[in-house]
């Protein structure tokens, strides 16, 4: 069963090296492959590196591909995660 859902990146930094191994992580729980398509780009949503090559900045729309039995959860955690993460702890600070 293939499933396609669509994310929005929110994180002010896009979608770097912290969301994307927390994703990554998040998605190997999951028999399912999945696959994250920007554009015409598309990488293994399971491979950190894949990920963070979509140079995916805020505001991009971004489609969550997954086929397999499980897919239906799948997406349904990645979807959750676009929607919750925050990664403001990575918001430099400026003191004046």
């Amino acid at each position: 069963m293939q499933i396609i859902r669509e994310v929005t990146v929110n994180w002010v930094l896009g979608l770097h090296i912290r969301p994307a191994t927390h994703i990554a992580k998040l998605l190997r729980k999951f028999s399912c492959q999945v696959r994250l398509v920007k554009d015409n780009e598309s990488c293994d949503a399971k491979s950190v590196i894949q990920i963070i090559t979509l140079f995916a900045p805020l505001g991009d729309r971004i489609k969550i591909v997954a086929d397999g039995w499980d897919a239906v959860e799948a997406t349904d955690a990645l979807v959750r995660f676009f929607r919750e993460y925050s990664d403001e702890e990575a918001i430099p600070k400026t003191t004046y």
